[in-house]
């Protein structure tokens, strides 16, 4: 569905998400342990979450005893954050934070759900709340994969509030970092499972986390089968799944 916005999009399926990630919470931990690695958070540091979501990447934040700031454009997919964090239900493109207010950034596979122009603001809000040295890892999907494919075409079917997603080729996330004033470290892409018990976890957890009201268990299944590397072994389902990652210091 054309022109519907990350905000728009969460207020309907940011509940179903959370639901999923409660299903089965370490179905993306290798996806989120790669963007943790970037970011090294370490205990007293203040940490930019953003777009926050449920507090998939907060919650591991503030096991390491760093101190998270979900900023959530979504006021229904923020329900579900825990009260010891700092919340701001706000846009990205201007965060109700100080100049030089937190040590890092992370923002986790949101991205694609903003305009070229909004990306700007983003990053360059990103650069103003930092302190100097501070740092920014961010993740998203990567144009022409596989996973790309899957989510304009199998979510954007199935689910009410449609998928047209603006994925990032190789070069743009250092193209927009060092355009905010970053010095940019790595941009590589990393592939990698999530990861099911059993396949009907794995069909419900997609259902849930895409919101693909519009398609039954048997259906997801055909798609994802269909779309995706799915493998089985004595560990369980594996989903070929991969993005983008990025890393720079201010």
């Amino acid at each position: 569905m054309k022109g519907v916005g990350y905000k728009e999009i969460f207020e309907v399926r940011g509940k179903s998400y959370n639901l999923a990630s409660q299903l089965c919470p370490a179905a993306r931990a290798t996806e989120r342990q790669i963007l943790l690695d970037l970011l090294n958070p370490t205990p007293g540091e203040v940490i930019i979450d953003a777009p926050a979501g449920g507090g998939y990447l907060a919650d591991v934040i503030f096991s390491a005893g760093a101190m998270p700031v979900c900023v959530e454009p979504s006021e229904q997919f923020a329900s579900s954050l825990s009260s010891s964090y700092l919340v701001k239900i706000s846009p990205m493109t201007a965060m109700p934070l100080a100049d030089l207010y937190a040590d890092k950034l992370g923002s986790l596979a949101g991205l694609h759900h903003f305009s070229r122009g909004e990306r700007h603001l983003v990053f360059s809000e990103a650069y103003r709340v930092l302190k100097p040295g501070g740092v920014i890892a961010v993740a998203d999907v990567m144009a022409g994969s596989r996973v790309a494919d899957f989510l304009n075409g199998t979510v954007d079917r199935y689910t009410h509030t449609g998928h047209d997603g603006l994925f990032f080729s190789a070069g743009d996330f250092s193209r927009l970092l060092l355009g905010a004033g970053f010095e940019v470290t790595s941009e590589n892409y990393y592939g990698f499972d999530w990861s099911f018990p059993d396949e009907e976890t794995m069909v419900r957890y997609v259902k849930q986390i895409f919101g693909l009201d519009k398609a039954s268990l048997r259906t997801v299944y055909d798609e994802v089968t269909k779309g995706l590397d799915v493998s089985i072994d004595e560990r369980g389902v594996h989903v070929g799944w991969g993005l983008l990652y990025a890393h720079a210091r201010k």
